[in-house]
C-alpha cells in the first residue's frame, strides 16, 4: 500500500512467517496550526517519547547519542528498497538508567504498536530475546518541536528513524525496518 506519507509492504510466505517491513508513516503538517482541527497532531507519540528519552539524558549521555549536530533533511536511508545498516550509532541502552530503559521501551513499542496484536507481540518478544542492552539510541537537532530534529533506534534486527525536519519542523516522516 503505497500513498505519499503512508508506505507499508507487507510479505507472507506462510502464516507463520509475515514481514510487515518497512513502513513508513509521515504527515504534513505534523501540527494543525489553524481550522477546526487545530491543535492536532499526527504522530504525537513518536515526536514526544523521542524528545522526552533525549532529555531525560545527561550530558554525558547526550553528547553520546548525538549522532549529527544538525538535523538532515530527511530520514537517511531515504525510499530505499533495500538499505546497509550496518554500524550502531548513538548512545547504547546497555548505559542507560532503568527509567531511561524504560522510556526507550516505551518508543520502540509505539512503532511495533502499528502492527496488529499477533505481530506486534512477536516483534516485542524478538526485540526482548536480542537483549534491550543491544539496542542504540541516536539524536540530531535540537529537542524542541518547533526546530528540526532526528532520531534512530537500530536494535540488533530493527532499524527506525524518525525526523521533523522539513516546513519549520512541521512535517514528518518515520520508518521502521526489519533488517533481516
Amino acid at each position: 500500500m503505497e500513498g505519499h506519507h503512508l508506505s507499508l509492504h507487507f510479505l507472507v510466505a506462510n502464516l507463520a512467517n509475515i514481514a510487515y517491513t518497512p513502513s513508513f508513516f509521515g504527515s504534513n503538517p505534523a501540527e494543525v496550526t489553524m481550522g477546526p482541527a487545530k491543535g492536532l497532531r499526527i504522530l504525537r507519540a513518536e515526536e514526544d517519547l523521542g524528545t522526552q528519552l533525549f532529555l531525560s539524558l545527561n550530558p554525558t549521555q547526550r553528547k553520546q547519542a548525538t549522532i549529527y549536530a544538525d538535523a538532515p533533511s530527511d530520514i537517511i536511508t531515504r525510499a530505499g528498497r533495500k538499505v546497509d545498516i550496518t554500524v550502531q550509532e548513538g548512545l547504547s541502552a546497555a548505559t542507560m538508567s532503568s527509567v531511561q530503559m524504560e522510556k526507550l521501551f516505551d518508543l520502540i513499542k509505539v512503532f511495533i504498536n502499528r502492527k496488529t496484536g499477533e505481530l506486534a507481540e512477536k516483534e516485542i518478544k524478538k526485540i526482548e530475546y536480542e537483549g534491550i542492552n543491544n539496542i542504540f539510541f541516536g539524536w540530531a537537532g535540537l529537542p524542541k518541536r518547533t526546530q528540526g530534529h532526528y532520531y534512530r533506534l537500530h536494535g540488533p534486527s530493527f532499524f527506525v528513524e524518525y525526523d521533523n525536519t522539513q516546513n519549520a519542523a512541521n512535517h514528518i516522516h518515520s520508518v521502521w525496518r526489519d533488517i533481516n
